[in-house]
């Protein structure tokens, strides 16, 4: 799945920065989760998720999922992947 820069732009424009995931074929986009995106994805997390780093990556990859190949989030295995790629991409401090 490509997005056109239009659609692009547009999330930028709502959203702010964005960015673009690959999993081999497969690509998705997410936005950069702000402090009311992350108050909203912690309140779904339970206190034993916290503890799970990869957990905490699927919360924040489907709460900031924009569009892409829906393989990402259905394919077990090209799941992890892009899970695992999620703590590089919003570089906590």
């Amino acid at each position: 799945m490509t997005a056109t820069s239009e659609q692009i732009a547009a999330w930028k424009a709502k959203h702010g920065d964005i960015f673009q995931l690959g999993v081999g074929e497969y690509t998705c986009y997410l936005s950069k989760p702000n402090q009311k995106k992350l108050g909203r994805i912690a309140s779904k997390m339970s206190s034993s998720a916290l503890k799970n780093p990869m957990k905490c990556c699927e919360v924040i990859l489907r709460g900031c999922w924009l569009d892409g190949d829906r393989e990402i989030l259905t394919n077990d295995d090209i799941f992890v992947q892009a899970a695992a790629m999620v703590n590089d991409l919003i570089n906590f401090k």
